[in-house]
């Protein structure tokens, strides 16, 4: 069972470093993926539902868990897009983007190129005045008790107001956003097409005491440099 080497602060739980049985995380991941370096897909993939629904599906050893709110170290965000020249009702969902974009900045593929000045990354290339190719940001969030954070998509009617939140927090809070515990919920939107859908909604939870700043700048470093970016058809809700 997880020791976590920590006291509480007031009545919330420290994000330090965590020994299982005498093992690091590092040593612990090493082992069990035979000395090879994490993916995005390799993660927990904690999605937007559709439909409208607000809670959060989260996957356990146990089976899939239902949650109303997630709480955690957002460790790292990165902007990626990507481009299916084939609508998603005739070739499903495991189909591998025409064009993707790891950076947000330039596209491998079909067309390819400075994702700035491509007429796909433009207001009505899509259905519905919307983009043809679909920008998402991920989140590594570092969960209370886990070792690894979970990868969470944001569709694009979600990225607004994590960057609202991220601004809030520059402006009022005067800390980066891995400085804070933050807490995610889902709310029912509507589009102009009265389809219901969900989208995240970003709260501020507590600042980082100095010792757990210090670990989460250490863990971004290390978990930085493994990550490779990778998107799926399903990290997009197509909504907007």
């Amino acid at each position: 069972m997880a020791k976590q080497e920590l006291v509480p602060t007031g009545n919330e739980p420290r994000y330090l470093p965590i020994e299982v049985d005498g093992f690091s995380w590092q040593e612990i991941v090493k082992e069990n993926l035979g000395g090879q370096a994490p993916g995005t897909f390799d993660l927990p993939r904690i999605r937007i539902p559709s439909g409208g629904g607000i809670a959060w599906t989260v996957p356990t050893l146990e089976g899939p868990d239902a949650m109303k709110e997630l709480r955690g170290v957002i460790i790292k965000w990165q902007t990626m897009r990507a481009y299916w020249q084939t609508a998603f009702e005739d070739s499903g969902a495991g189909t591998p983007p025409d064009c993707s974009s790891s950076d947000g900045e330039w596209g491998k593929g079909n067309p390819g190129g400075n994702c700035a000045t491509c007429p796909l990354n433009e207001f009505g290339s899509g259905k519905d005045n919307s983009k043809a190719c679909k920008e998402v940001r991920m989140l590594f969030v570092l969960r209370f008790g886990d070792i690894l954070p979970v990868a969470i998509p944001l569709a694009p009617m979600s990225i607004k107001p994590c960057k609202d939140y991220f601004m809030g927090l520059a402006s009022e809070k005067r800390v980066p956003f891995y400085g804070v515990e933050t807490v995610l919920t889902l709310e029912q939107a509507q589009n102009k097409g009265n389809i219901k859908y969900s989208k995240a909604k970003f709260g501020y939870g507590r600042a980082l005491t100095s010792e757990e700043v210090a670990y989460v700048k250490q863990f971004r470093e290390a978990f930085g440099t493994v990550i490779d970016a990778q998107i799926a058809r399903d990290d997009v809700d197509g909504t907007d």
